[in-house]
């Protein structure tokens, strides 16, 4: 029983870390987010008949990242 416990509050602690960490600075999680952004951008640009050129600056504030050697890191 006090296994049981005991790995519960571990896993909860494991969880409850993770959830706190976010995407962090990992650049894979971050081109990915910001390839996502910038995909929707593109679309509702496409949609209403206007030009993507900001999509990335829009999306590098909205995501509070930079770009830097290639990839995009948060602040």
């Amino acid at each position: 029983m006090r296994l049981v416990v005991v790995c519960l509050l571990v896993a909860g602690g494991f969880w409850y870390y993770s959830q706190k960490q976010g995407p962090g600075n990992d650049p894979g999680t971050m081109d990915a987010l910001m390839q996502e952004c910038m995909a929707k951008k593109r679309y509702a640009a496409s949609r209403m008949g206007t030009s993507d050129v900001t999509a990335s600056r829009e999306c590098a504030e909205e995501l509070n990242v930079y770009h830097e050697e290639g990839h995009w890191y948060a602040y």
